[in-house]
């Protein structure tokens, strides 16, 4: 990983001066490169959320979720506000005026775009997701992929369930963000994952 992590800022570097990638990809790298403890060029920026357009919606999606990882800090829940989230959401799906219930679920489902199946797997990177949970994730690889699963489509919200386990919604397509991040991700990604998460 330590290994990765050196020659990832190189591979940035040659990209961005050899290949000259589109601009979503070269705000990809940048992010990426910022991410790793880095200042690409002369400074850091950061651009505003722009629209998703359906061709590009997996590099939009990329994007966006290093951006919210960078971030998270900044954005601080107590154990209680976790814990009122969840039961907001269980009291939403219990509420009696169904039509009420349903326009809310429905804005909660809204934002399930960065539960994908391929998405999930920043998981991996996340000081939060305790070794269990990552072991289980890293099993989880071997699944087929979801029924009508397509990586341009969120989480079907009819089927969505905000207690299940991270690890479920894991499948052979997580593996896929490997390779957004890093030429050759998946295969680079199988040194890191058969060992113990805390060793990685």
């Amino acid at each position: 990983m330590r290994r990765l992590r050196d020659e990832l800022p190189v591979y940035y570097d040659d990209a961005m001066n050899s290949q000259q990638p589109r601009y979503d990809y070269l705000e990809l790298m940048h992010l990426s490169w910022t991410f790793l403890g880095e200042v690409p060029g002369s400074c850091v920026k950061f651009r505003a959320p722009g629209a998703m357009h359906h061709a590009q919606c997996t590099m939009a999606k990329a994007i966006y979720s290093v951006k919210i990882y960078m971030f998270q800090d900044q954005f601080v829940l107590t154990a209680a506000e976790k814990k009122g989230v969840t039961r907001l959401l269980a009291q939403i799906q219990a509420y009696s005026h169904r039509v009420i219930g349903n326009a809310a679920t429905k804005a909660f489902h809204r934002h399930l775009w960065y539960c994908s199946e391929q998405l999930v797997g920043l998981a991996f990177f996340d000081d939060h997701a305790d070794a269990a949970v990552k072991k289980e994730m890293v099993k989880n690889l071997q699944h087929l992929p979801k029924p009508k699963a397509l990586p341009l489509k969120r989480l079907e919200g009819g089927r969505f369930n905000h207690q299940s386990p991270l690890g479920t919604f894991v499948t052979q397509c997580t593996a896929e963000l490997f390779d957004v991040l890093v030429k050759d991700g998946q295969e680079r990604a199988t040194s890191f994952l058969v060992m113990e998460p805390p060793d990685w």
